[in-house]
């Protein structure tokens, strides 16, 4: 099965690096906001106005949904914060047979788009509380989609990110085993 990993903020780094290779998929691309080029941040402040002003919310959101029109191959769906609320709405308005699951880690930005439903199953893993809404209500109207399944995590967003202060090593030795196995 051919794996789409779709980065947060920070796009493609060192530590995205290593979390693919740790999850083993046989096959595999990234769709980031800055056309593969590695940037460099001093931190997360700096990655999201980098983030805002080369890319922003809408046009990552087009770019996903361009790139899933442009598969050929059955696919799953990997996606980070930023990149899995993109994700979101691009399978919400792209049905497509290739995409067979969509998995989300702390996609914050979904707070505003409760109103739509991607097309395939979705996974979506969220942080134990965020600082901007109530965690619990997002999950409670994302649980009356048929499609959805919401798992509310302890760890604080960014928890698979080792750029984010909220890394958290322990979580990225449990999801890198778990999603090892999805690669047939």
């Amino acid at each position: 099965m051919h794996i789409v990993f779709v980065t947060d903020i920070f796009g493609q780094h060192a530590g995205l690096d290593e979390f693919i290779h740790s999850c083993k998929p046989a096959t595999f691309s990234i769709i980031d906001p800055y056309q593969s080029a590695r940037l460099t941040f001093t931190d997360e402040a700096q990655a999201y106005q980098t983030f805002l002003v080369l890319c922003g919310h809408q046009a990552y959101t087009q770019l996903i949904a361009e790139k899933i029109r442009q598969f050929t191959q059955p696919c799953i769906i990997i996606a980070f914060s930023a990149g899995a609320s993109a994700t979101w709405q691009a399978l919400s308005a792209t049905n497509t047979e290739l995409m067979k699951h969509f998995i989300g880690f702390y996609p914050s930005q979904i707070r505003h788009h409760l109103h739509l439903t991607p097309y395939v199953s979705t996974q979506l893993f969220f942080p134990v509380h965020e600082k901007h809404f109530s965690v619990d209500d997002v999950i409670q109207a994302l649980s009356e989609k048929p499609t959805v399944q919401c798992i509310k995590t302890n760890y604080l967003h960014g928890f698979l990110n080792p750029l984010s202060l909220n890394f958290d090593q322990s979580s990225w030795q449990y999801f890198t085993e778990k999603l090892s196995i999805i690669k047939n």
